[in-house]
């Protein structure tokens, strides 16, 4: 992505320009003071187009992903000629010790440096002219954004419900099929059910269950959301998706989807309306894909607790939202990757009808290879990349080398990468795998192959690495960003 090559130039420029103690070859050959203008007009205007880049979220329009992948070339080219900039100048200062003159070499590197930061200023101006541009003849575009967001949290939602349907029928009576094909998800049923209905507590109570992409939640809450204890045990069942780009008054709209004449109503008149058709009313709400506690606090005021049994049931993949939002440990899970005989069945049950020893042979190895993430075993039918244990402090060392790490005042960089590290897990995009001896610390995790499958392609059309397998090393043609060629 662009804004990871922006953010990288951006932390070279504070490295060696903007931090209060530079490299003392900088200021013996002057080069901060004679360029200080241009380096923060730089610094400023990469961080406005970044901005303006992610405020435009114009996904698909391939304008926007020509600009992005100028932009990225730009800021990668311009890191590289301040980086080589650097090295020379200590490769000069080596050789000429004593025997040029000091002042000459001085105002060469500062104009040197000075064509770099104003080309670097100029190409940056241009892409901002032509991503205006773009803006404003793409306005619909940005305007249905929202919808369009809505649309595909609907495909995700329906694939991921393609997990429990046993044919295309497209009934809207999915609870009888749900009975019979989600595998592996029994148990997890169960205890979701008694945190929603076999609990004692009366006040009303927030469950959450948590995991990644694909693993599944979704399907576990529809399936508690349609089955028929669920729907003689509440009064009301009201079901919303929020989805990362959350939108207060689309979330009102979605739990009054029964409700008729509420389009022109304000905000307010439709959280006072969803308020006062929930009083006195034992609810179930579903809150599919909560990412932020920001969309919880938008609609949590109108959940009524009159102490009799009510539930909010919540889906999300980041950690930190079940622990903030969450009634407490009793009502939080965590859902479970499945094992090798349940990741058989539903693969067997989904593949195809025809179920010989050839499709046996073919099918164990990939099954396998899908770790037991559900949406994996539906979508992969691939070669994954073998597992590998990551080193957290190697990792947050290459980070730090890369500027990829910002630390806020009187905090290392260790522990930056860290608190990042934390952020993956929580969001469950690492596996922990080995923990310090007092379990607080990170010291290796592992990424999901499909996640690492994800990686590896994004990488490469970004053109940060290029792969090459380990039976047949060959480096690639075309150049990489430093050259970095990774083995898989």
């Amino acid at each position: 992505m662009a804004c990871v090559a922006v953010n990288s130039l951006i932390r070279t420029l504070e490295l060696e320009f903007l931090q209060p103690e530079p490299r003392p070859i900088l200021q013996e050959m002057e080069l901060i003071p004679f360029n200080k203008d241009l380096i923060q007009s730089l610094h400023s205007k990469l961080g406005f187009l970044i901005q303006l880049f992610d405020e435009s979220r114009m996904n698909g329009v391939e304008a926007i992903k020509d600009l992005e992948t100028k932009l990225r070339d730009v800021a990668f080219r311009v890191e590289d000629e301040i980086e080589l900039h650097v090295v020379h100048l200590y490769k000069e200062a080596d050789e000429e010790m004593g025997q040029g003159d000091t002042e000459a070499m001085k105002t060469q590197h500062c104009h040197r440096l000075s064509h770099v930061l104003q080309q670097a200023i100029e190409d940056i101006y241009a892409i901002k002219e032509e991503l205006e541009k773009v803006m404003m003849e793409y306005k619909h575009v940005i305007a249905v954004a929202g919808r369009e967001t809505k649309l595909v949290d609907d495909v995700v939602s329906k694939s991921d419900d393609e997990l429990v349907k046993t044919d295309g029928s497209g009934s809207s009576n999915r609870a009888s099929h749900t009975e019979d094909i989600m595998v592996g998800k029994n148990n997890e049923f169960d205890i979701i059910m008694k945190m929603l209905i076999q609990h004692s507590s009366k006040q009303r109570e927030v469950v959450s269950i948590q995991g990644m992409r694909g693993i599944g939640k979704t399907t576990l809450a529809r399936r508690v959301y349609e089955n028929p204890s669920t729907v003689s045990h509440f009064d009301r069942r009201l079901c919303v998706v929020v989805s990362q780009y959350h939108n207060k008054r689309q979330m009102l709209l979605g739990l009054l989807s029964s409700k008729d004449n509420v389009n022109n109503n304000s905000d307010e008149d439709l959280a006072l309306q969803l308020n006062q058709s929930l009083k006195g009313q034992r609810y179930l709400v579903v809150m599919d894909d909560v990412w932020s506690r920001e969309s919880w606090n938008d609609v949590n005021s109108c959940f009524l607790d009159d102490i009799n049994g009510s539930r909010v049931l919540l889906t999300t993949r980041i950690a930190e939202m079940a622990t903030c939002i969450g009634s407490n440990n009793y009502f939080s899970h965590q859902l479970q990757f499945l094992d090798q005989s349940e990741s058989w069945e539903l693969f067997h049950k989904k593949a195809c009808k025809s179920h010989g020893v050839e499709f046996e042979t073919i099918g164990r190895p990939i099954v396998e290879k899908c770790k037991g993430l559900p949406l994996a075993i539906l979508v992969i039918a691939g070669i994954f990349p073998e597992d590998y244990e990551i080193n957290a402090n190697n990792l947050g060392r290459l980070w730090a080398a890369e500027g990829l790490v910002k630390p806020f005042k009187n905090e290392s960089f260790e522990a930056v990468a860290k608190r990042y590290i934390n952020e993956l897990m929580d969001r469950n995009l690492i596996l922990v795998s080995k923990r310090s001896s007092c379990g607080r610390k990170i010291k290796e995790f592992r990424v999901h192959d499909l996640l690492h499958a994800f990686c590896v392609r994004e990488g490469q059309s970004q053109s940060l690495f290029a792969c090459c397998w380990r039976k047949w090393f060959q480096f690639p043609s075309e150049r990489c960003r430093l050259d970095n060629c990774v083995r898989i």
